[in-house]
């Protein structure tokens, strides 16, 4: 579609500056942050089906210093079908048809029918560039299953069949995000690099961005590796360098067709990386500007998936905390009253090793407390969704809790470690209440083992409800 700055109007530039005019002051508030005192504190966190109560100087762009884009070999390619001969043009319309159904039968939810579908698609036609949409997107689908490897493999196979394809490109550095291995988030790296100048010759599907995904796919690359470098010069060029793709993302909504809300992904990543880098004024007026353009219409409130009917219907939250919450949940009464059997198969499952790091699971939540400097934040996942992940290990949270949690929360034991400080965060959705039930909690000050919501510190009892 039509993006970028050649696009900008200046009846745009106008009602942008108008809208700067009537910006509201720089206020305060965080999301929520906790802090872990020097005796361990262990909850059991619950994620519960409810609403929750809960501007810029842009940078530059990790695009412009040099054009990406694989170099065309000028051959027969999807995009110039006319330099194809006829006999492989009708290939690739017979493998067509099994890949269009494949698409039909992922977008209903039936993954093994899709992905017989994108096979059969394969087996007419695995050697032109025409075949790289269906290994791209078998790999999709793989991954969903869980198969992280054989969904890698076919990614890389589906950029080795187009290196021309913006979702191949894409593709495979997300799977590359995911495995891991050494030398796979540099490769990542460069392959979210290409599909960012990709992105600006392939038409965006409806509902959909292709410059701005690509862009914030990588910044969010970019924040994991600055994270795992820890302190020092390195980590905050790897910062600079995500502020500069978040903000381009940014840009591009701001400056081109799509509306600020397709940018939301970006926002959230760009204000966190500006907090990074201590930089407290553009982070303000970032966030000026994301209530301002309705991105999000409480400062304190930013989730990465917004349900807008219920946002709007919901009056502006004044207090994030949910007060006396077993009685508007009296499910969490039942979970109060069975604490004794609750605690008993907590110290079972971390006698049993079942403890993980946070972040295993949820990729993002590994940039939340920094394991470099000891800081520890592990989990027992229980119930993911609709999902029972160990119901050995907790039958009773299992019990009373299955059903009940959101699509996108779950039900686990957490366990913060003496010292150890968990960064500003919001949950995924605007449609989920977070519950923490204390199970084992020192008596200190908040001060010294608490959380904040919304600017608002409170701190955990034994046996006691906090919800948010």
């Amino acid at each position: 579609g039509n993006m970028g700055k050649k696009n900008k109007s200046r009846a745009h530039d106008k009602k942008r500056n108008e809208k700067a005019e009537k910006a509201p002051p720089p206020a305060t508030g965080t999301a929520s942050s906790s802090v872990g005192h020097p005796a361990l504190s262990i909850l059991i966190a619950v994620i519960a089906v409810a609403a929750a109560l809960t501007g810029a100087t842009f940078l530059g762009s990790p695009s412009k210093s040099e054009d990406k884009r694989p170099q065309s070999t000028g051959g027969c390619h999807p995009k110039r079908q006319h330099l194809c001969s006829p006999k492989v043009l009708e290939i690739a319309d017979r493998a067509y048809r099994h890949f269009s159904e494949g698409q039909i039968l992922a977008g209903r939810g039936l993954i093994g029918e899709a992905i017989a579908r994108f096979n059969a698609s394969l087996r007419i036609d695995n050697s032109t560039a025409f075949a790289s949409a269906a290994a791209a997107n078998m790999a999709v689908l793989l991954s969903r299953q869980g198969d992280d490897h054989s969904a890698l493999a076919m990614a890389e196979r589906a950029a080795k069949l187009d290196p021309e394809s913006f979702y191949a490109r894409n593709g495979l550095a997300n799977q590359l995000k995911v495995a891991d291995r050494p030398g796979d988030w540099a490769a990542a790296a460069e392959h979210y690099a290409v599909a960012v100048e990709l992105a600006k010759d392939e038409p965006s599907p409806p509902g959909q961005n292709l410059p701005i995904i690509a862009l914030t796919n990588y910044g969010n690359l970019l924040r994991l590796v600055a994270h795992r470098e820890g302190p020092g010069g390195r980590r905050e060029a790897v910062l600079n360098s995500a502020a500069n793709a978040y903000a381009e993302a940014v840009e591009t909504a701001r400056e081109g067709d799509a509306p600020p809300t397709e940018a939301r992904d970006a926002v959230i990543g760009l204000q966190d990386v500006l907090r990074r880098l201590d930089r407290v004024d553009q982070r303000e007026r970032l966030i000026e500007w994301a209530v301002l353009e309705g991105i999000w219409r409480d400062r304190r409130q930013h989730p990465r998936s917004l349900n807008r009917a219920l946002y709007d219907a919901m009056p502006k939250p004044i207090n994030p905390w949910i007060e006396n919450p077993e009685e508007r949940m009296p499910i969490l009464r039942r979970a109060r009253e069975a604490l004794r059997p609750i605690l008993s198969e907590y110290r079972a499952a971390a006698r049993s090793r079942g403890l993980g790091p946070v972040g295993r699971r949820v990729e993002r939540d590994r940039e939340l407390y920094d394991g470099a400097a000891g800081h520890v934040w592990e989990e027992v996942p229980i119930i993911s969704g609709n999902k029972f992940l160990n119901p050995r290990l907790a039958p009773t949270v299992t019990e009373i809790f299955g059903g009940m949690i959101s699509p996108s929360g779950q039900a686990a034991y957490s366990v913060v470690a003496p010292g150890t400080r968990i960064d500003p965060h919001c949950g995924p959705t605007n449609e989920m209440v977070t519950c923490h039930l204390g199970l084992m909690v020192p008596d200190v000050p908040t001060k010294e083992l608490g959380i904040s919501a919304g600017g608002e510190v409170r701190g955990w009892k034994e046996g006691g409800w906090i919800c948010f």
